[in-house]
């Protein structure tokens, strides 16, 4: 669910289904939309982002290959939608015993699993938070996702020159939508923005 509650995400749990359903509320629960199905089969568990773009879930199932099912090694699988679940990339990870618990970072880039065996996996991809300005009356708002690692917002009059230095002003969390924001007074000089490592 976001963090608004706007936006959810539904599975279906059965493993032994061909390719597990997906389904996308974009207004609370009040409809509700089939999404894409994630590229492989079992039943799965599913987050989201706090934005709800990115969409996240995990699953399990035994490939069988003539073996006695129970026999069988398990592939535990984690995917992942950037786009509210209308296409998938697939991360597969073979001999892990089911995933039984998982969560996911607020920007959806980051994936925790634990499984049977005691055992927890962490899947991390490279997060891609995008600055978003909203222009006021005195001042223009820059926000961004909470990253899943420490990001500075920076500034520079000139992009080709480079000369990037954090911004005087520190970042403050939004509570309901877990974006950080930076007010920028009208009166500032021009400059151009980006989210860089400190």
């Amino acid at each position: 669910m976001s963090a608004d509650g706007a936006r959810i995400v539904a599975a279906t749990c059965d493993p032994y289904q061909a390719s597990g359903l997906v389904f996308v509320s974009a207004d609370a629960g009040a409809t509700w939309a089939p999404a894409s199905p994630p590229p492989a089969p079992g039943g799965w568990a599913m987050a989201s982002s706090a934005d709800g773009a990115t969409l996240v879930g995990v699953s399990s199932y035994r490939d069988g290959g003539g073996a006695i099912p129970c026999f069988a090694p398990v592939v535990a699988m984690a995917c992942i939608s950037t786009n509210y679940g209308q296409a998938w990339t697939l991360s597969a990870f073979t001999n892990v015993n089911c995933p039984f618990s998982f969560v996911a970072s607020a920007d959806g880039t980051t994936l925790a699993f634990a499984v049977d065996a005691g055992l927890i996996y962490t899947l991390q991809g490279l997060a891609k938070p995008a600055l978003t300005c909203t222009p006021s009356r005195d001042h223009v708002l820059i926000s961004w996702m909470v990253p899943s690692r420490r990001l500075a917002l920076q500034e520079s009059a000139d992009v080709e020159r480079g000369g990037w230095s954090n911004v005087p002003e520190t970042p403050i969390l939004n509570d309901t939508n877990l974006r950080y924001e930076v007010r920028i007074p009208l009166g500032h000089a021009a400059a151009f923005y980006r989210l860089a490592l400190p």
